[in-house]
């Protein structure tokens, strides 16, 4: 084999490992039925760190309130680690980008992020939380009451906060349920769930009350087919794999992803990154083409060829996004790279 050759496999593995990386086409979903009848999200130690894992159980339809009525979260649960980033406890997953409620943890921290489409893009929620509420390895019961006065929140029957004008949710509800999850694929939380409860009202611990949905984990004998008590019959369930409860195929970064952390280091990576590969199409297809124009329409259909195929293969990762942006970065990737060869062997005969 040939220098050329050997250059062109190199950068192709090269371009194939950083395009599939991390690899998790089959990611199990990290969720675990416990001896004791309760779920136990991302049980794998290093699930969280590395992000190989991931664990949820959701609803395969929309959960329907109206708006003004009122919304009631009660959880038992029992959290097994402190979480770097946000990790989501429950999300009500509508598809946005911003899920219209995320209730987390961060570190020992409750958070509780509301969607607010006035807020600017790159922040699109209102935030709450109590510190030091959520601390590994102890049980607690947590109630959020809520309604248009604002919302309350309770700590095994406590009231430990109340948030003037804070509502868990602005308008009407239509959304899947996401437990353990941010639904995306990227936040994940881990610990034990042995109840949640919705409840259409604001509520009060101790006052008898009727939940919308009543899930109770501990007594499970299923992961397929979870317990759902309550007037309104939601099935949730664990898939064996997991996968985004919504993929966007190619879809175009919005404003609040162009605004985040690292979007313009993405960008950057995304445009010289390929160049590479795409000099090892010039030197490749070289021999081929009859004429310059050829040539640099079979370099052009290769570089588009690989970089679609790196993109389509992407939604089937939990940790990566499928984007027509990188689609057409990576292109000119390709161009820039037909170019500095082209310069480079005009230079030569010179």
């Amino acid at each position: 084999m040939n220098i050329s050759r050997l250059y062109f496999f190199a950068v192709l593995l090269v371009s194939l490992y950083f395009g599939f990386k991390p690899f998790n086409f089959f990611s199990p979903n990290d969720v675990l039925l416990r001896e004791d009848g309760t779920l136990e999200f991302n049980a794998s130690s290093n699930s969280i760190a590395k992000g190989d894992s991931r664990g949820f159980i959701r609803s395969k339809e929309n959960f329907e309130l109206a708006d003004g009525s009122g919304l009631s979260v009660y959880f038992d649960l029992t959290p097994l680690a402190k979480v770097a980033g946000l990790g989501p406890m429950l999300v009500l997953h509508d598809g946005e980008l911003q899920p219209q409620l995320i209730i987390g943890q961060w570190r020992q921290h409750l958070a509780i992020r509301s969607r607010r489409m006035d807020k600017l893009p790159e922040k699109q929620y209102s935030e709450i939380g109590v510190r030091y509420c959520l601390n590994v390895g102890s049980e607690v019961e947590l109630l959020l009451s809520s309604d248009k006065d604002g919302t309350t929140i309770y700590l095994n029957s406590e009231k430990i906060r109340f948030e003037k004008g804070f509502e868990l949710v602005e308008s009407a509800i239509s959304s899947q349920l996401v437990v353990g999850s941010d639904g995306f694929g990227g936040k994940s939380w881990k610990g034990l769930v042995r109840r949640l409860a919705i409840y259409d009202k604001a509520i009060t611990p101790g006052v008898s009350e009727v939940p919308v949905l009543d899930y109770r984990f501990e007594g499970a004998n299923a992961l397929k087919n979870l317990p759902s008590i309550g007037s309104n019959d939601l099935l949730l369930y664990a898939p064996k794999r997991f996968s985004p409860v919504s993929i966007d195929y190619l879809a175009f970064p919005n404003k609040r992803r162009q605004n985040a952390a690292g979007f313009k280091q993405d960008v950057i990576l995304n445009t010289i990154g390929l160049i590479p590969l795409g000099m090892a199409f010039f030197f490749w297809l070289r021999s081929f083409a009859k004429s310059s124009s050829a040539h640099f329409v079979a370099c052009l259909a290769m570089m588009f060829g690989f970089s679609l195929l790196i993109e389509t293969l992407q939604i089937f990762l939990p940790t990566r996004n499928s984007s027509s942006l990188d689609l057409l970065l990576n292109t000119v990737s390709g161009i820039l790279a037909y170019l500095l060869c082209f310069t480079y062997l005009k230079l030569l005969k010179k």
